[in-house]
């Protein structure tokens, strides 16, 4: 199999944090092979950066995709605008015969750790089970920095980097939100492991969440967890959890609220059947667990 690392960024109007991303991308230790950045229709200046930076950094294409026909003002994330040109990249390359052992999305605001793709590459080779592995998030707030909250078995969105094959076992990348929480459910399935380095981070230049305000993307949320099939009683505790954040008590009901509207309206779920039903039971088990831990009894 071959070695060759490849790398694909969709971006759309990331003019303001563009410069520090690829000054990052440049300066790995480890750099991909192929770091493809398709522009997804931009109207900041975008794509007119990147073209100017083309030739810098030797392992860098520069790519515009076909308009979406997203209409002005639609919410990108609920379209899963970037799943669609990061698959429309993927199959550029592969007519082209680009060849290459690991595939990984990286996002147009994050600033990576000079070692990331060292330390990764390093993961994945020490673990022959290990299909997905990624880094923690940090990013600015108050004047300081804040570590993004998960489990170390969850690997963010904008830092997946993927095993080839166990890539193409979970059917590649969905277009549909959620694919960046049901892709681990379907890897689990199929005997892969995801991992997340815990002292490994990566600066996220905007705010999680914050596309569209950090409430709406609190309701997104909810609706990504009811197409991917989480049972209510956790969507329920979790919304809980949320009251302590600011705003208090509304990001815990925008969460809760996005859950029940998309069950209320019937949104389409996952279409997988095996992957939904996994996805329901982790969650219950890891709900159990976690009451016990804390009360010393199963529910």
């Amino acid at each position: 199999m071959s070695d060759a690392v490849l790398v694909i960024s969709p971006v759309r109007n990331e003019a303001a944090h563009l410069a520090r991303v690829l000054d990052a991308m440049a300066a790995q230790t480890r750099p991909p092979d192929h770091w493809v950045v398709v522009d997804d229709r931009s109207d900041d200046g975008t794509y007119e950066m990147l073209l100017e930076r083309e030739s810098e950094i030797p392992f860098l294409r520069v790519l515009q995709a076909p308009d979406q026909g997203i209409p002005a003002g639609a919410d990108r994330l609920r379209a899963a605008a970037d799943a669609v040109a990061f698959n429309w990249a993927l199959g550029r390359m592969r007519e082209e015969g680009v060849e290459f052992g690991y595939i990984g999305k990286l996002d147009g605001d994050i600033e990576l750790d000079p070692a990331h793709f060292e330390r990764l590459l390093a993961e994945l080779r020490a673990d022959p089970r290990l299909g997905l592995v990624g880094c923690y998030l940090e990013y600015e707030k108050d004047g300081g920095l804040v570590l993004q909250e998960m489990p170390d078995y969850h690997v963010p969105g904008p830092v997946k980097l993927y095993r080839r094959d166990c890539f193409a076992q979970i059917g590649g990348m969905p277009e549909l939100l959620g694919w960046d929480t049901a892709d681990e459910v379907a890897l689990r399935l199929r005997g892969w492991s995801a991992r997340s380095l815990r002292d490994l981070r990566a600066r996220h230049l905007k705010p999680p969440g914050s596309v569209g305000g950090y409430v709406a993307g609190k309701v997104r949320h909810g609706e990504c967890v009811w197409i991917v099939n989480y049972p209510a009683s956790t969507v329920l505790a979790r919304g809980l959890r949320l009251v302590r954040e600011r705003p208090y008590g509304i990001v815990g009901l925008a969460y809760v609220f996005g859950y029940f509207r998309a069950r209320l309206r019937r949104d389409p779920q996952w279409p997988v059947d095996e992957v939904r039903e996994a996805a329901r039971e982790e969650q219950r088990l890891r709900f159990r667990s976690e009451l016990r831990a804390r009360f010393g009894r199963g529910q």
